[in-house]
């Protein structure tokens, strides 16, 4: 995207990269200046796609809110975009909680689409098109499921997962135990 548009530094040398993510992290939150539309509009959107991402694969409303959570700010505000600019508190905020929300009410409407056989103001290409716009994810699996007869990309399982490691486990512990958390997603192309 342009420059204008992201405000990064796209000149930046590549060496700078990773001091420039320490610093953007240790300054903490700020009140961003993007659009007026790329907070309101896009990050919700965004944080809706994530919800919906685990929500189509069968989780609870609160386990495709902690996923919109980590994947929009552990992720993406403290990782990715880390690299070119301080963490916004407009996203880390509104990204998964409106995208929750919203994600829910599209999970609602698709699941209504799919009952009415996507029919929608009496035309089935019409409920399609919203179906691909509400739920992206579903509508491109179901695209190549009706054309080539297979899933293009399928979550099949996500673990949540707590890990003790011991020292006689490879990790210099002292006779301590670190515990580990993690997320584990097995996906089908």
């Amino acid at each position: 995207m342009p420059e204008e548009f992201t405000h990064w530094d796209k000149d930046r040398e590549i060496s700078d990269v990773f001091d420039k993510w320490r610093e953007n992290v240790s300054e903490g939150p700020v009140v961003d200046k993007d659009d007026w539309a790329v907070n309101y509009i896009g990050h919700p959107l965004s944080g809706a796609y994530e919800y919906l991402f685990l929500r189509n694969a069968g989780f609870s409303k609160l386990e495709s809110f902690g996923f919109a959570v980590f994947v929009s700010t552990v992720m993406w505000e403290y990782g990715i975009e880390a690299f070119a600019e301080v963490p916004s508190i407009q996203d880390l905020l509104l990204t998964p909680t409106i995208g929750a929300l919203l994600g829910e009410v599209f999970h609602v409407m698709d699941d209504k689409l799919k009952d009415n056989d996507y029919v929608l103001l009496n035309s089935r290409r019409f409920g399609r098109i919203v179906h691909h716009i509400i739920n992206p994810v579903e509508g491109i699996n179901n695209s190549f499921d009706k054309l080539f007869g297979l899933r293009f990309l399928h979550l099949d399982k996500a673990y949540f997962f707590v890990k003790d490691k011991k020292e006689e486990e490879g990790v210099p512990t002292f006779g301590q135990v670190y515990r580990s958390y993690g997320i584990r997603f097995v996906f089908t192309f």
